[in-house]
């Protein structure tokens, strides 16, 4: 075996070693972290409706497919303002608590 190189054979050290790190990278991955089982299942629902509207009314299905993302995209400003009002809320709570807090309550 030449210095500095990797052994090539399928149970050297080091590619044991090597497919080791892989797969502990590949398991603390984000991206790889398989999606809500009910978030899947909505999406298989919600394409199963949509087949069953294109065999039925395909006009119909077919607005609603351009349709969709122009809506989402008007639903976005609502969806900011929601975030806005429910961080002023907990922090309306926040302040609301902060005595009780310093006095040493905790919650349940």
């Amino acid at each position: 075996m030449v210095p500095g190189r990797l052994d090539k054979t399928p149970d050297s050290p080091n590619r044991i070693s090597r497919a080791r790190r892989l797969l502990r990278l590949f398991c603390t991955c984000r991206v790889l972290k398989v999606i809500d089982p009910p978030l899947r299942m909505k999406t298989v629902i919600a394409l199963l409706l949509w087949t069953i509207l294109l065999a039925f009314c395909w006009p119909l299905a077919l607005l609603l497919l351009v349709a969709w993302p122009i809506l989402w995209l008007l639903s976005i400003p609502f969806r900011v303002i929601g975030v806005v009002v429910e961080a002023l809320l907990a922090l309306v709570s926040a302040l609301l608590f902060l005595p009780a807090r310093v006095l040493g309550h905790r919650r349940p």
